[in-house]
């Protein structure tokens, strides 16, 4: 290689690295593979493949078998659905993508820091007895790429943020 194909060597890798930086969050959508999953159904939930999810859930609300059993929480619904919105908003590299009717759950998309590969997070408050509310958590990918350690995080996260947003505004 002579020396005055430096430069150009050097300026098609500049240009690559340029364009992959701006494109990465499409190049997940390659073939028309959306970044939101879309909505799932908790009861209807099969098990776990490869390890492209985690899932916090009460024990009898999905036929899946839950990672984690969720706390139950002293507020009503809707004050709980609005504990994990506020939660969700303080997580980097989020966007929610769907709200139910009834207020009561939510679909958000995060992307990972570099790579920006999509997870959906679904959330549904579940009203139980009296003033106690819990809730059911499915963090998944469709690319199974570093197991379950980002989507637990995400998810204990989420339960961590809503609880100390009920404590603040209490």
């Amino acid at each position: 290689m002579s020396s005055s194909m430096l430069p150009m060597i050097v300026a098609y890798v500049v240009f690559a690295i340029m364009v992959l930086a701006a494109v990465r969050e499409r190049l997940w959508s390659i073939g028309g593979a959306p970044a939101d999953l879309g909505p799932i159904d908790f009861a209807t939930l099969g098990p776990a493949r490869r390890g492209s999810r985690f899932l916090a859930a009460p024990a009898g609300f999905t036929t899946a078998v839950p990672d984690l059993e969720p706390p139950r929480f002293r507020a009503f619904g809707k004050a709980l659905a609005l504990a994990f919105a506020a939660a969700a908003e303080t997580l980097p590299h989020g966007t929610r993508v769907s709200v139910d009717g009834d207020g009561l759950g939510a679909r958000y998309v995060f992307r990972t820091p570099f790579s920006r590969r999509p997870d959906t997070v679904q959330i549904r408050i579940l009203p139980l007895e009296g003033d106690e509310t819990t809730v059911a958590i499915l963090s998944h990918s469709r690319f199974s790429l570093g197991g379950t350690a980002a989507h637990a995080a995400r998810v204990k996260a989420l339960i961590a943020g809503a609880e100390a947003h009920l404590a603040r505004t209490a």
